[in-house]
Parts: C-alpha cells; sequence; structure tokens
C-alpha cells in the first residue's frame, strides 16, 4: 500500500486474522449463551473472558488501523474511483460491528441484546469475506497495472 510503512500492510493482515480468530473462538458461548443452542464445544469461563479481552483489543486495533488508513488510501481509491462499493460496505460494516458489540453488552433489553449478538456475528462473517474480496482485487489491480505498464513504468528498467 503506497503512502504507508512497509510494515503496515503485514500488522494490518494480522490484527483482522486476530480478531477473526478470537471471534470465532467466542461463538459456540453466544450460541450457548444467547439461542440455547449447545454446539458440543466451548471455551471454560477463565479462557472465554481473556479470549473476549482479546476479541476487544484487536477489534479497538481495528478502529485505529482504519482511522490511519482515511487520509491515505481512502482518498486515493476515492479520487481514482476504484473499489468504491467495496470500501464503502466495509467502512459501513465496520460501524455497524462497533455499534452491535455495543448493542451486545448494553442494551438492557436481552431480545434486543441476542439481535445485536446474531447481527454482529453474520456481520462480521460479511466483513471477512468482503476485505478478502477488496484485499484481492487492489492486489490485482496494481499488478496488472504494473504488468501492463512495461518495465521502466513499473520502475524494472
Amino acid at each position: 500500500m503506497k503512502g504507508y510503512p512497509s510494515w503496515f500492510l503485514p500488522v494490518l493482515i494480522v490484527i483482522v486474522l486476530a480478531v477473526a480468530a478470537s471471534g470465532l473462538l467466542l461463538v459456540p458461548t453466544t450460541l450457548q449463551l444467547r439461542a440455547e443452542i449447545d454446539p458440543g464445544w466451548r471455551l471454560a469461563a477463565a479462557t472465554r473472558i481473556g479470549v473476549g479481552a482479546s476479541h476487544t483489543a484487536a477489534a479497538f486495533l481495528i478502529s485505529s488501523v482504519a482511522g490511519a488508513l482515511a487520509p491515505i488510501h481512502v482518498r486515493a481509491g476515492w479520487r481514482r474511483r476504484r473499489h468504491l462499493a467495496s470500501g464503502a460496505l466495509l467502512l459501513a460494516l465496520l460501524a455497524l460491528l462497533a455499534t452491535s458489540a455495543v448493542g451486545v453488552f448494553y442494551l438492557a433489553d436481552e431480545q434486543l441484546a441476542n439481535l445485536c449478538a446474531y447481527a454482529h456475528i453474520g456481520l462480521s462473517a460479511a466483513f471477512l469475506l468482503l476485505i478478502t474480496w477488496h484485499g484481492l482485487t487492489g492486489w490485482a489491480t496494481r499488478r496488472h497495472a504494473s504488468c501492463s505498464a512495461g518495465p521502466i513504468a513499473a520502475g524494472h528498467g
């Protein structure tokens, strides 16, 4: 990603994977506590607290990274009119994920809190699919542009 240090993209990927992994580990407990579905396995209470804290911390990091993407990556994509739909949808999904997370913990109405939990799981799956697609199509676009530009324009000459 142009304009960012070389470590930025790998860190972004690790953070997304950390949120995804910790979230997946929490899904069985959510299903059991909220939907009364016995998944057959769930984390022990002490482990669940640590995984939940890790999930929350990684989610805060994603918010920070998204903020760091706005001034360069988002603006450049907007100006070039590239990947607008997937980028805008990713930002919207992040906002909805943050909102649903707050609802899970702070809504007094149990049915609404449960609805937020289910929505959070669904939105998370959509986010993971979309961020993967957004990254791969962006990579393919950059690769195609550098290959079709020729060796001099691509910086190989």
